[in-house]
C-alpha cells in the first residue's frame, strides 16, 4: 500500500476504459476498479431485446476501429459488454474485476481507496460509475396499490416475465421508449406516460 498511484478509476464501462487509455497515453500510473466485470452494468441491467441507441461507428472508443458488417447498426448489450472487455485487452489496460470500492477519503492530499482486497492510495480518483444504475421511481409509486406490480427497468428482461394485463411505461427517455415498444411487439397493450404528470396517465389506465 505504499506506492502512491497517479490514478485511480472508479468503474469500469466505456467512459472509465477511455479514461484510462488516455492516463496509459500520459504515462500514469493508475488503476481501474469494477465491483464486477468489465461492463457489468451492461451484462446485468439490460433487457433482453436492447440494442444501443447509438450506431455501432459511433460506440467505438478511443484509438480504436470497427471492422464488421453493419457500422451503422445497433448492437445489442451483450456485444457492447464483448467489444469493451476486448477493448481493454487490446489496449492493455490495468483494470481490476470483482474490486468494489468500499471506502474512499482523503489525508494530506492523497486518497485512500479501501477495497476488500486492501486499501490503494493515489493523488487522484476518477468516478466512472454513472449515474443511471439506480433505480428511481416517482414518489407517487409508493401509494399505489399493492395489486399493482412494479417494475424498474434496470430489473425488466422481457415481456413474458410480467403478469397478464395491461401495462404503463412511467418514463419517456431511451429506455421507457424501447420498453415500451418491446412491449407492444410483444403483443401486450400499452399505455407510455410521456411528459405528464404520473396521475393524468394513471387516470388514463384505470379509464380505459
Amino acid at each position: 500500500m505504499s506506492e502512491v498511484l497517479d490514478a485511480i478509476v472508479v468503474g469500469a464501462g466505456s467512459a472509465g476504459l477511455g479514461v484510462s487509455y488516455f492516463l496509459k497515453r500520459l504515462g500514469c500510473n493508475h488503476q481501474v476498479l469494477d465491483r464486477g466485470r468489465i461492463g457489468e452494468t451492461w451484462r446485468t441491467q439490460r433487457w433482453d431485446s436492447f440494442r444501443l441507441n447509438s450506431p455501432t461507428i459511433r460506440s467505438i472508443l478511443p484509438d480504436d476501429s470497427y471492422g464488421g458488417p453493419d457500422p451503422w447498426g445497433a448492437i445489442t448489450h451483450h456485444e457492447f459488454a464483448a467489444y469493451l472487455e476486448g477493448y481493454a485487452e487490446r489496449h492493455c489496460l490495468p483494470v481490476s474485476t470483482q474490486t468494489p470500492v468500499k471506502e474512499l477519503t482523503k489525508d494530506n492530499g492523497i486518497f485512500r481507496v479501501t477495497t476488500a482486497g486492501g486499501a490503494l492510495l493515489a493523488r487522484n480518483v476518477v468516478i466512472a460509475t454513472g449515474d443511471q444504475n439506480q433505480q428511481v421511481r416517482p414518489p407517487g409509486s409508493a401509494d399505489l396499490p399493492i395489486t399493482i406490480h412494479q417494475v424498474d427497468s434496470l430489473a425488466y428482461r422481457s415481456a413474458a416475465d410480467l403478469e397478464n394485463g395491461a401495462v404503463l411505461v412511467v418514463g419517456s427517455g431511451r429506455s421507457g421508449g424501447q420498453i415500451a415498444e418491446d412491449l407492444a411487439l410483444a403483443g401486450r397493450v400499452v399505455f407510455h406516460q410521456s411528459q405528464r404528470p404520473l396521475g393524468a396517465a394513471l387516470s388514463r389506465r384505470q379509464h380505459t
